[in-house]
């Protein structure tokens, strides 16, 4: 077993990677951005160079680097803040780690990183972020900073598009938040955009297996196929007991496939599977409220 330290622990995925890997016996060190229950210790890696860590705990073997500066396909953005987390905070990150001697590095990076596509991603397809905004651009510079480390192993994770309870304006919620409010789901866009959904736990586990396996190298880690945005308002409806209304969009524009990736690779050399259907992801949303 393994002394593991945890960036971005205080959020959903990274959270969920703390008490996963505590459950097969890791020791963990959570840092979130500031102390608190979850996260004893600090590391806001926009800003500091090294992890506060309460006196006594032992040196990590291993370092998940989970915290980012969050967006999506096109959105608007902070850049200043997107590059000083995901660029600057990776490339920190990786500074401390060949200094304190951690042997191995896990980089949390999205699929987004390829731009936009229509096609699955393999790991080696050129990477194309500038087509998908400013956040896939400094994802794939935060592994550009980690990628020529001298010292730590790095294994880099590509996950496509996550999606779960803990996620409170994700896709389903929003999707579900309409069905409270109006008793019907509305569909305002494209209902064949699709994406590659990834359920946070085996996201989780994914990252658990890159732990460790400690192999150097990038994953892609995806759901197993694409689900349309028409399939998942189905979903949710059929659990809220509630009908799906399609409207056409105000703009209309031509179908774009998000997040779509070849995780074949995944599935062999770290054991990638996804273990949670997405009719019990669903229902676990439902259940959770929003």
């Amino acid at each position: 077993m393994a002394v593991v330290l945890v960036t971005g622990a205080g959020g959903a995925l990274g959270g969920a990677t703390v008490r996963l890997l505590a459950e097969r016996g890791h020791r963990v060190v959570a840092c979130g951005r500031r102390r608190s229950p979850a996260t004893p210790a600090a590391w806001d890696v926009a800003r500091m160079a090294a992890p506060r860590l309460a006196a006594g705990t032992p040196a990590p073997q291993v370092v998940v680097h989970a915290a980012a500066a969050t967006g999506g396909y096109g959105a608007a953005a902070d850049v200043a803040t997107l590059l000083a987390t995901n660029f600057e905070g990776s490339r920190r990150v990786g500074r401390w780690c060949r200094e304190a001697g951690v042997e191995h590095l896990v980089l949390i990076s999205g699929a987004l990183v390829y731009g936009c596509w229509e096609r699955p991603r393999r790991e080696e397809d050129r990477p194309r972020p500038w087509r998908a905004g400013f956040y896939a651009v400094s994802k794939w510079l935060g592994e550009l900073a980690v990628a020529g480390l001298e010292g730590p192993g790095t294994s880099i994770l590509r996950l496509s598009s996550l999606y779960g309870a803990a996620y409170d304006d994700g896709l389903p919620q929003r999707l579900l938040r309409r069905g409270r409010r109006r008793g019907e789901i509305a569909v305002d866009h494209p209902p064949d955009d699709a994406f590659d959904l990834l359920h946070l736990r085996d996201a989780a586990r994914t990252v658990a297996a890159a732990v460790e396996r400690r192999r150097p190298g990038t994953w892609n880690a995806g759901g197993g196929g694409l689900v349309t945005v028409a399939e998942l308002a189905a979903g949710i409806a059929r659990h809220l007991g509630c009908p799906v209304v399609h409207r056409p969009a105000a703009e209309p524009r031509r179908r774009r496939i998000l997040n779509w990736v070849d995780d074949r690779r995944a599935r062999t050399e770290l054991g990638h599977r996804n273990a949670v259907s997405l009719d019990a992801g669903l229902a676990e949303i439902v259940a959770g409220g929003c």
